[in-house]
């Protein structure tokens, strides 16, 4: 890894070349990298940055492997489309003030949304934590047909986690990715030579 960088300041810069229309859309990207700062969980730390000449996106890694997300779906939206896109993974390490500090790695979207497509596993439940303090965990679709009673009851979601019936087959699927990110090619078995006739 190299020396940690301002996460923001880097994308910024990433989008002024790249990204011509919606710019504000970055407004909610920079706000996403700095709540993360106060995230319990190492992996809500770690997000895919897309810029596109028209707009940008910012969604944790882990929903992207979660197949039905709201980060899968817009991740993979592009996928027939991925001249233009510029796409990082943003990793926060620490804070200088209020500026999110890390590391990127630049990722080929147009081979690595292929990848995403193919490897990611389905989630049942999300986690539901709310500005009170009450913390609890529900099956997606129930969570769908009560978004509103439990709005009412409980208040704001601060944080919405999707979660997967196993995490640590998660995690072996996103440490394969990261793997491949550095270039690591998977042994491909040789076929026998023929004996010359």
């Amino acid at each position: 890894m190299g020396k940690e960088i301002s996460l923001i300041a880097f994308l910024d810069e990433v989008l002024s070349r790249n990204t011509q229309h919606y710019r504000k859309d970055f407004e909610l990207d920079a706000q996403k990298l700095r709540d993360a700062l106060n995230s319990p969980y190492m992996d809500e730390r770690i997000f895919y940055f897309m810029s596109r000449p028209n707009g940008t996106w910012c969604v944790l890694e882990r929903d992207v492997f979660l197949r039905d997300s709201d980060g899968y779906k817009i991740w993979t939206h592009y996928a027939d489309m991925p001249d233009g896109i510029e796409a990082y993974r943003v990793t926060i390490t620490g804070r200088r003030g209020t500026a999110p500090m890390g590391h990127v790695v630049k990722l080929n979207y147009r081979e690595q949304v292929q990848r995403v497509i193919k490897v990611a596993i389905p989630f049942d439940d999300v986690e539901l934590t709310f500005y009170s303090g009450e913390k609890f965990r529900m099956p997606m679709g129930q969570y769908r047909k009560q978004r509103e009673e439990i709005f009412f009851e409980y208040g704001a979601i601060q944080n919405f986690r999707c979660c997967p019936k196993s995490e640590a087959e998660l995690y072996r699927v996103i440490s394969m990715e990261h793997r491949l990110q550095k270039g690591w090619q998977p042994k491909t078995k040789k076929r026998p030579d023929t004996p010359a006739r």
